[in-house]
């Protein structure tokens, strides 16, 4: 008698018939489960078609990032949502988790702070504001004021 095959998992997949709005709804519940901080949720459509959404919360320690992620994992594959893939559950600085259409972002308040994911996706006066030094280095480079730098210069004193 031939052995029988286990039976694969034949609940629906959740994903097939839900959207993104769906998936950022159960994001942001379990990331309320384990007691995310500072949850903010950045519609990203209009710069990427890679991610519709991309979500960034605190965690109060590596401990707590680990276990956020971990969580968001777990339920996420219990519910028959796809995972592309999960970062940073080794040292819990920064973890992401990536479903898909929703990009999770872990991350401890110091990273946070220094990596600024908000100000780099938001598309504000800020942001704006900050494109304006380089280029007025760009413009000051091409310009024949005597402090301009031409790059080439180097290249042509090495080539004699």
């Amino acid at each position: 008698m031939a052995s029988q095959k286990p039976q694969k998992n034949l609940a629906p997949k959740l994903n097939s018939s839900a959207n993104s709005e769906q998936l950022l709804q159960f994001v942001l519940e379990k990331l309320d489960d384990i007691k995310s901080k500072e949850i903010v949720v950045l519609d990203v459509r209009k710069q990427t078609s890679l991610v519709d959404y991309m979500v960034i919360a605190t965690g109060t320690s590596t401990q707590h990032v680990k276990s956020i992620a971990q969580n968001l994992l777990v339920e996420a594959k219990k519910n028959h949502f796809d995972i592309l893939g999960h970062e940073g559950l080794v040292l819990g600085e920064w973890a992401l988790v990536d479903l898909n259409d929703v990009l999770v972002h872990v991350m401890i308040s110091q990273a946070r702070a220094y990596y600024e994911l908000e100000k780099l996706w938001s598309v504000d006066a800020t942001a704006v504001l900050n494109v304006a030094p380089i280029a007025n280095i760009v413009h000051r480079r091409s310009s024949n004021s005597p402090d301009s730098i031409d790059p080439t210069d180097s290249l042509d004193s090495q080539a004699d």
